[in-house]
């Protein structure tokens, strides 16, 4: 099989099959590590005037929340 572009015949080998990338993997214990890590350590909340229910924008499949939308911290003693 003959491939026109190189950057496309390396991406499908690194995500195809059983030799998929070992780094998408580290990326999502990563990920899961970080938030566990908030949500353990932190207080979390909308601001006071923040609606009710929030507004969300639709990119095909995907929803998105509002990105003026503030999230207040504070660290859990």
């Amino acid at each position: 099989m003959v491939w026109s572009c190189p950057f496309l015949s390396l991406y499908l080998q690194l995500t195809c099959g059983r030799p998929n990338s070992p780094g998408r993997a580290f990326a999502a214990l990563v990920q899961k590590t970080l938030l566990a890590r908030i949500v353990t350590s932190y207080d979390l909340k909308l601001e006071d005037n923040a609606p009710r229910s929030l507004k969300t924008s639709e990119f095909g499949i995907f929803v998105a929340p509002d990105p003026t939308t503030r999230i207040l911290m504070r660290r859990r003693l």
